[in-house]
């Protein structure tokens, strides 16, 4: 297991945490091998409640720090002045990389190692990728714990451990974070502040749903 490989190198570990199915896997195998795990969630839009309250049930449940960072995309989208008008602020935002988040995750954490939910089903890019380092790349502190999972492993393993998914996945089958109209509409729907959150910091996001009734 691959896992099981990086113990020789570090017995704490940094998780990439997104909410969704394959994230929630790698958390839950690193809890399985690491001596100690720390998560870390990068917001498109902050404050979200049915967020907050999945990270609050994975943190009790995982028994795990979640820390909160803005998303690294953030700085391109503003700069962009995606679905909100252009500003000095916006025109000036930071354009980080995930090396980045990683630099200020261990600043937080004191450990410099970390693990993805990434596999070589996702693209031919991150197969080759994977393929090379075999899952685990010391030199970058990266692991791959479910390089091999298929997503019908992925499914499994979420119910062979009756780990629940959380509620985007009920609502638009994936884990929020495109600012899609199917993921906008159906927040909308269902969690009327929050949506009311999300154009709080992209005022001109009705445009996605009135765009996708044309």
């Amino acid at each position: 297991m691959i896992t099981r490989e990086a113990k020789p190198f570090t017995d704490e570990i940094n998780v990439g945490f997104s909410c969704g199915k394959d994230s929630l896997v790698t958390l839950d195998l690193c809890r399985r091998t690491f001596k100690k795990v720390n998560a870390f969630f990068m917001w498109m839009v902050p404050g979200l409640t049915f967020q907050d309250r999945y990270l609050e049930y994975i943190a009790a449940t995982f028994g795990v720090n979640i820390l909160k960072l803005p998303h690294w995309q953030l700085g391109p989208m503003l700069r962009r002045n995606a679905f909100r008008p252009g500003s000095n602020a916006t025109a000036n935002a930071p354009l980080l990389t995930l090396k980045d988040i990683e630099i200020e995750v261990t600043q937080r954490t004191g450990c410099k190692w970390f693990a993805y939910g990434l596999t070589r089903f996702d693209s031919l890019e991150r197969n080759a990728m994977l393929r090379r380092c075999g899952g685990l790349d010391p030199k970058a502190h990266r692991l791959f714990p479910i390089m091999h999972f298929t997503r019908w492993a992925i499914f499994a393993y979420l119910r062979q451990h009756r780990i629940k998914l959380p509620i985007d996945y009920f609502m638009f089958g994936r884990s929020f974070g495109r600012l899609w109209p199917q993921e906008l509409q159906a927040i909308k729907d269902r969690f009327p502040s929050d949506y009311e959150t999300i154009k709080l910091h992209f005022p001109e996001i009705q445009a996605q749903l009135t765009r996708a009734t044309l």
